[in-house]
C-alpha cells in the first residue's frame, strides 16, 4: 500500500534556510519515506549514503534542477526524516533497493539517471 504526499514532518527556521525545496512523504509498506522532489524534466535520483540523508545533496540539488532536470532525494527509510524501525535486520542493501524501487514505480518514473554517494 502507498500513499502519497502525507504531511512532511516540520522542521526548525534554520534548517528550512537549508532544504528550500519541495519535500514530501509517502507511505511504503507501512513506512513514511520523506523525499524532496524539485524541478521539472528528465529525473536524477539522488541517493544518499550511510548514516547521511537528503541533506548531504543540499548544495547539488538545486544547481541539477536549474539545469532543466526533475532532483528526486529521498531519505532511506531509517535515516533523515523517514521513519526509524527499530529492528536491526530490517537495515539491509536489500529491504532499501526494494523500497526505492516501489518509490520510483509510484512517482511513475520510468526513466532516471541516478547520482549515488557511499552505498547509495
Amino acid at each position: 500500500m502507498t500513499c502519497l504526499d502525507e504531511i512532511p514532518p516540520a522542521l526548525p527556521g534554520w534548517l528550512r534556510a537549508e532544504l528550500p525545496f519541495r519535500r514530501r512523504m509517502m507511505r511504503i509498506d507501512g513506512y513514511r519515506i520523506h523525499f524532496i522532489d524539485e524541478g521539472e524534466g528528465p529525473v536524477v535520483f539522488m541517493l544518499h549514503g550511510n548514516p547521511t540523508w537528503c541533506f548531504l545533496w543540499r548544495k547539488v540539488i538545486s544547481i541539477v534542477a536549474r539545469f532543466g532536470f526533475r532532483v528526486i532525494a529521498p531519505d532511506l527509510v531509517g535515516l533523515g526524516l523517514s521513519d526509524k524501525p527499530r529492528d536491526p535486520a530490517f537495515h539491509t542493501l536489500g529491504t532499501h533497493i526494494a523500497l526505492m524501487t516501489k518509490l520510483v514505480e509510484t512517482l511513475g518514473i520510468e526513466e532516471m539517471t541516478i547520482m549515488g554517494h557511499d552505498w547509495g
